[in-house]
């Protein structure tokens, strides 16, 4: 099927019916900017399929689909994949909020530099209240910036760890290259497409913030991030994913990407590449890291504390 031009996109919501009107009203008064929107309930038991559905018959380019009952996060994105009909995807969340000038950004910069695997910008951080207490800059420069694969692997070595799924936009027909997205990657699940589109084809950088993002205790990542066993198996498989990508092996370990997968070590000592994706150096970090997450959760709880009041 050939992809039509434009942006599309992709809310899924599972109970977040409180924030779902203000993030889709900030998305729909940029309707000129965007191709489609594909909103999908995830079986939830509040008030946001009504809210979807009312966005629905307001607005002939909204797509509503609905599951029945609650199939993850992975699972519901992946069946809104199925029916983007552009070439640029961007995922949002229903209890962000994008900033007004979002689309029409985007929209320039893609026009500017096309054929990159996606693009992104800065977000802030807000309480449950709406309350904004940090901005995030993610690289220095000060003007919209192409990096080629090279340039993204140089950014991550220099601690530049990925871009905030808040405000990427992926090339849709790079996300199906790699069917989308895996379930079994946990925390790693929207990172793994970044790094391998990345490597790919590289990416653009819009400096300034793009979208206010709710960190809570009880989002999504935060969530997954206090799993241990989910990081350990997570970590695992994203590694294994990385490790059969041999065109892009160079890219990888000059990144150093895979010292920070849990239990991804092992994955390489196993298959005996660990030289292939890994600098002799970063061994040690490996072990620091695994040796930090024996700890338990309080003591890491007290060392975080103590590192954000210095």
């Amino acid at each position: 099927m050939t992809l039509s031009r434009g942006i599309t996109v992709v809310l899924c919501c599972y109970n977040h019916a409180h924030y779902l009107t203000k993030q889709l009203q900030r998305i729909v008064s940029q309707l000129d900017e965007i191709y489609e929107i594909i909103l999908l309930d995830d079986g939830s038991t509040d008030d946001s399929y009504l809210i979807m559905n009312e966005y629905s018959k307001s607005f002939d380019r909204i797509i509503l689909l609905r599951n029945e009952k609650n199939q993850g996060l992975a699972s519901a994105v992946n069946l809104a994949c199925s029916h983007i009909k552009s070439n640029y995807v961007y995922f949002a969340s229903a209890d962000d909020q994008v900033m007004p000038n979002f689309f029409k950004d985007f929209n320039r910069a893609i026009n500017l530099y096309p054929n990159y695997g996606f693009y992104f910008g800065d977000f802030a951080k807000s309480k449950l209240d709406g309350t904004i207490y940090s901005r995030v800059k993610h690289l220095c420069h000060r003007e919209v910036t192409p990096l080629s694969p090279d340039d993204f692997a140089y950014e991550i070595s220099k601690g530049f760890r990925h871009a905030p799924g808040q405000t990427v936009i992926f090339d849709t027909s790079e996300l199906k290259r790699i069917n989308f997205f895996n379930s079994k990657l946990g925390g790693w699940l929207d990172l793994f497409p970044q790094y391998i589109i990345g490597f790919r084809r590289g990416v653009v950088y819009l400096p300034g913030i793009y979208s206010i993002a709710r960190i809570t205790d009880e989002s999504w990542g935060v969530v997954q991030s206090r799993n241990m066993d989910l990081l350990r198996s997570a970590g695992i498989e994203f590694t294994k994913m990385m490790i059969c990508e041999k065109n892009l092996s160079h890219l990888i370990k000059k990144s150093g990407l895979l010292i920070y997968p849990l239990s991804g070590y092992r994955v390489l000592f196993k298959t005996k590449k660990i030289f292939q994706f890994i600098k002799l150096h970063q061994i040690i970090f490996i072990f620091l890291r695994e040796a930090w997450y024996l700890l338990p959760n309080w003591v890491r709880l007290i060392f975080r504390k103590l590192r954000d009041k210095r």
